[in-house]
């Protein structure tokens, strides 16, 4: 990968490996894909919030990112939504969720 991150989220879609958000000496909101045939780590748009702690997962062909937190003290914790798509290659951020949170186990 191209940047060092903790508390990140990995998500599978397409056959291809996505590292998303997290901590790499500051919050992150960088997103990098894996594609295991090319072997090859790709740099890809990044989203709109950095985070770590927060949950991502794949629903049809999008990747969604839910809370966490962009605090060092973890006392900012969001409610925020954004949504991927990776044939455009853009986030976008959707409905809020009625509640902050973060560590969610979607």
């Amino acid at each position: 990968m191209h940047f060092q991150r903790i508390s990140h989220q990995v998500v599978v879609l397409d056959g291809k490996i996505y590292a998303i958000g997290g901590i790499g000496g500051q919050y992150l909101n960088t997103v990098e894909e894996y594609n295991p045939i090319t072997d090859i780590w790709e740099i890809k748009a990044s989203m709109n919030i950095a985070r770590r702690n927060f949950e991502a997962v794949t629903l049809g062909n999008k990747i969604y990112v839910l809370g966490g937190n962009n605090d060092a003290n973890a006392s900012l914790v969001l409610n925020s939504v954004e949504e991927y798509d990776p044939s455009e290659n853009e986030w976008t951020i959707k409905a809020s969720m009625f509640k902050k949170r973060q560590n969610l186990n979607v």
